[in-house]
């Protein structure tokens, strides 16, 4: 990590990692002349609840995931930390700065994506509208994934509504597994991860699909909960013929019992004169995968 011996130093990092000189009109016109920050650690900030458009509008998922640090809770806001060294494309797309101190004195940078807003009279409405819209985030993303997989378009897009849900559910687990929640709330996020496993499995970025899976997959209290999804990222994988994946998969016993008739569908595919114990449950499923060339 860069090291910051005099206070100025800051200003002269945020320089070398910028490419234009939009720079100079961020600390010029947001950062008071005298402040200083002597600063060893990652000091910029992004507010958590600007993530849905910084990351659908401005920063790609892979470069967030990168940069990505820590979460940090100052004065019950929560925020994003993010690497020093991975600030050239925040620093472009930001159009405001703010200080922001924690309970140690240490200060951070928030970098905030939207232009200065200037009172009116309809003000008050835009800020209700804006606050809903990111309280629904991100159910309503994961639902335009969603409904973009069901209808097997744009499947690019739907990545990247994958991306901006796995990085609030993420959190949303950490924080469920710190202070405990109830069974529907486990349920709903594992939920959203299996839709972000089937959007990766769709782009043929089956590694991170198997991460995500880790999440939720094997977890045998979220079977007979999630049947009714599971099943179709199974069939997913199936259709993307990642016979090695299934075949780990169905080696758990449990998880072989409760899809059964998905593992039976999968063994029938990899070898014609596998003998069918389930005909009439496994000939849908059959027919699902067999007219899923578009997901190719």
């Amino acid at each position: 990590m860069k090291i910051f011996d005099d206070p100025a130093d800051w200003y002269e990092w945020l320089v070398e990692q910028s490419r234009t000189d939009h720079i100079y009109d961020l600390i010029h016109n947001y950062l008071t002349p005298h402040f200083c920050l002597a600063a060893n650690y990652d000091f910029c900030l992004l507010g958590f609840s600007d993530l849905p458009e910084i990351l659908l509008q401005h920063i790609s998922g892979a470069y967030y995931n990168a940069s990505r640090r820590e979460v940090k809770m100052i004065d019950n806001i929560k925020y994003i930390v993010i690497s020093n060294n991975h600030l050239t494309e925040y620093l472009e797309a930001a159009r405001q700065m703010r200080i922001v101190e924690d309970e140690e004195g240490n200060s951070y940078i928030q970098l905030i994506f939207t232009q200065p807003v200037y009172e009116t009279e309809e003000d008050e409405d835009e800020e209700e509208y804006l606050n809903n819209k990111i309280e629904a985030h991100p159910d309503d993303v994961l639902k335009s994934c969603w409904d973009l997989i069901v209808a097997g378009k744009d499947r690019a897009q739907a990545l990247t509504y994958a991306l901006v849900g796995e990085s609030f559910l993420i959190n949303r687990q950490q924080e469920l597994a710190g202070s405990g929640g109830s069974l529907k709330e486990v349920i709903r996020v594992s939920t959203g991860f299996n839709i972000i496993s089937v959007a990766y499995t769709w782009n043929n970025r089956f590694e991170e699909a198997a991460t995500c899976d880790e999440r939720y997959l094997l977890k045998p209290y979220l079977w007979s909960h999630m049947e009714k999804v599971i099943g179709p990222y199974l069939e997913m994988l199936m259709i993307k013929k990642y016979t090695v994946y299934l075949d780990q998969l169905f080696s758990d016993a449990a998880f072989r019992k409760h899809f059964y008739v998905h593992y039976e569908t999968h063994m029938s595919i990899k070898d014609p004169n596998f003998e069918w114990t389930k005909m009439r449950e496994i000939v849908p499923i059959l027919n699902r995968v067999n007219k899923g060339g578009n997901y190719l």
